[in-house]
């Protein structure tokens, strides 16, 4: 089951996303690693920012529960450079006691006027089609995604490894088609704003971030290390 090897696929997927693009890491060092509560931590925390050259940033997000009850970990690729590509968020996460996987792949559409070419996401979508879709919570954003976005928990009989799948699959394309995009610095605007909605009616993320780090330093954390966006 691959609930103990989370770690190595998202190291896998940066030095993948490495041989296209230059990473340089970038990682503020008050943030390297965090914990909550302080005194007695329960949760620890792994981040890594990386300044993806002519692409923008891509940022991973790690957490660990006491025990090994849960584990996280998040990526957001963030196309600050203007590249006519959605912005995308990939969560996975492995309940080891429900023997469960889970793996949210994101796709925000914020090109000024809209992707025309997106064959190869809705191929990829088409490809994981019969994996069982997760069931969420209402939220804002869930409706901001491209439909080509993928919510999905994994086949029993698959113990994890067919959401991994997915999830490499998706860097694939992903990397695929970032590596032909045309660049327009108008793209940068929509990014701008879905960044400022996720700091002001809420992300996924926001309620931990504000426990480790207060409200004012969640807002510039996920402002500067984890969606940032040049000033216009």
């Amino acid at each position: 089951m691959f609930f103990s090897e989370l770690d190595i696929l998202t190291k896998e997927i940066i030095e993948s996303l490495g041989k296209h693009m230059r990473m340089t890491e970038k990682t503020p060092k008050q943030y390297l690693h965090m914990s909550y509560p302080k005194l007695l931590p329960i949760m620890r925390f792994e981040t890594h920012q990386y300044d993806a050259e002519q692409f923008g940033t891509v940022t991973t997000f790690q957490t660990r529960r006491l025990g090994g009850k849960m584990q996280l970990s998040t990526m957001v690729c963030t196309p600050s450079k203007g590249l006519e590509i959605p912005l995308l968020v990939v969560d996975c996460m492995v309940m080891p006691k429900k023997q469960r996987a889970l793996c949210f792949v994101e796709f925000y559409d914020c090109t000024e006027k809209g992707m025309k070419d997106t064959k190869l996401f809705e191929g990829l979508h088409n490809r994981y089609s019969n994996y069982p879709d997760y069931e969420e919570k209402r939220a804002w954003y869930v409706k901001e995604r491209a439909p080509y976005s993928m919510i999905k928990s994994d086949l029993a009989w698959q113990q994890g490894y067919g959401v991994q799948k997915m999830v490499r699959d998706t860097m694939e394309v992903y990397t695929l088609v970032a590596k032909h995009a045309r660049k327009d610095g108008r793209n940068i605007r929509k990014i701008r704003e879905l960044q400022q909605r996720m700091v002001e009616d809420g992300s996924p993320a926001k309620p931990i971030l504000e426990k480790v780090l207060g409200k004012k330093e969640a807002e510039s954390f996920f402002r500067t290390v984890v969606m940032p966006v040049p000033e216009s």
